[in-house]
């Protein structure tokens, strides 16, 4: 299943088709891109697991065939009416055929057809019934104006609201849709403080949740939030709000020479 995902993957290149957030679909598996998109994939599935947009993804970027079907079979089982639960049909079906029930799969892929016959010029359908004939088309070769992948929209809006909410930051600066224009944001908002000190990096949220706590208890302003990485979420903890960098490297010297916790300036 781990060639057909790549083969899956190839075809969402090819296909020009977007992601409505927060990255375009031809690039989502190309170079750093990749890696930004499974540091969203990590907190959304942390913060956003029940949304329905993060669950297609998930099942996307899923490389274990066996779990990426299961994942489909469950979402086509709660929303089979919508247009992404038809096109997860024929991940089924590419499993199935990688599995070499062609049978099956053959049955899947006629059940995506009776409920939207024009998936019939989706590329992945045609490699995959391709495959089940014996007869690979050369899908590189054809007329690009051909449809692309049936009508799957990803729409991370609302997920990355939520993400906002719970102060998640990404290592790329990568702008998250379906959030307020710069310009509406509030005077009180306006006049944030911008500097803060980072005093600490975990994996284990209990650990950042228990020095926040501590430097709340000591008097200061202490924040955690949850930075997106390619291999997991880092639960950071920053002290302090400074008007400027002066400030900030007084703050610095005074946690040093108080509590010899070292730390350095983040400019939000």
């Amino acid at each position: 299943m781990k060639r057909s995902i790549k083969i899956l993957i190839l075809l969402m290149v090819l296909s020009g088709t977007v992601f409505s957030a927060p990255l375009e679909i031809r690039d989502v598996f190309r170079g750093e891109d990749s890696a930004v998109l499974r540091a969203y994939l990590n907190v959304y599935n942390e913060y956003t697991a029940g949304d329905k947009n993060v669950r297609v993804l998930d099942i996307f970027m899923d490389t274990n065939g066996l779990s990426a079907a299961q994942k489909a079979q469950i979402y086509i089982k709660e929303f089979g009416s919508d247009p992404e639960s038809n096109w997860l049909l024929l991940l089924l079906a590419d499993y199935y055929v990688s599995s070499g029930n062609n049978v099956l799969a053959g049955g899947i892929l006629d059940k995506a057809y009776r409920r939207d016959a024009s998936i019939a010029q989706d590329r992945y359908y045609r490699l995959i019934k391709g495959r089940i004939d014996g007869d690979i088309p050369d899908l590189m070769s054809e007329n690009n104006g051909l449809p692309p992948l049936s009508k799957v929209n990803i729409d991370l809006s609302a997920a990355n609201r939520v993400l906002q909410a719970n102060d998640v930051l990404l290592d790329k600066s990568v702008e998250l849709p379906g959030l307020p224009e710069k310009e509406s944001v509030t005077v009180q908002e306006s006049v944030k403080k911008l500097y803060h000190l980072q005093i600490g990096a975990f994996f284990r949220k209990a650990n950042a949740e228990e020095r926040r706590d501590y430097f709340n208890r000591e008097g200061f302003p202490a924040y955690m939030r949850v930075r997106a990485t390619e291999n997991g979420s880092v639960y950071v903890v920053w002290v302090g709000d400074y008007e400027n960098r002066d400030s900030a490297l007084q703050a610095k010297e005074h946690l040093l020479s108080r509590y010899s916790t070292d730390s350095f300036i983040v400019k939000e």
